[in-house]
């Protein structure tokens, strides 16, 4: 059945978000340190639409990775989570669009007195500014954000 990996680390096998097309079928990987049979759970958080995953557990990691059937239903952005049991875990970002995707630059700017060691991003597709507002300042869930090392300034 695999083991708890409490001492383990686990992520996500690519740090840039899944862009698909309404229907297509994503591999998931994840790499865990050290290798190991842990025994890993997988779900879909946010705004999943009706994305499935073929499997919620595997145990061993097997050599091909978990896949995930994305929203048919139309645009949206959502994470698929891998949790080792009793340890870390690690998400994956996926964005579904039918209208293609783009890219978004934003050039921090702050005229405080205050420096600033870091700047964060977060878009959230299909709501509002007013909506968002009570999540501050936790992760919003299902917000795509730019790779580590991109999210410096």
């Amino acid at each position: 059945m695999g083991k708890p990996g409490v001492d383990a680390s686990i992520v996500s096998s690519t740090s840039r978000p899944s862009a698909l097309t309404p229907g297509q079928i994503a591999d998931i990987s994840v790499k865990t340190s050290p290798p190991d049979t842990y025994a890993i759970s997988f779900l879909l958080v946010g705004e999943a639409l009706d994305a499935s995953l073929d499997k919620r557990t595997w145990s061993p990691i097997p050599d091909g990775a978990p896949r995930c059937a994305c929203a048919r239903q139309g645009a949206t952005n959502f994470v698929v989570r891998a949790k080792i049991k009793d340890g870390p875990s690690a998400d994956l970002q996926v964005a579904v669009s039918d209208q293609g995707f783009g890219s978004l630059a934003i050039t921090p700017a702050y005229g405080g007195a205050r420096s600033t060691r870091e700047w964060i991003a977060q878009v959230v597709s299909g709501t509002t500014c007013e909506a968002l507002a009570p999540n501050f300042p936790a992760d919003l869930p299902g917000a795509l954000r730019p790779p580590p090392s991109t999210t410096r300034p």
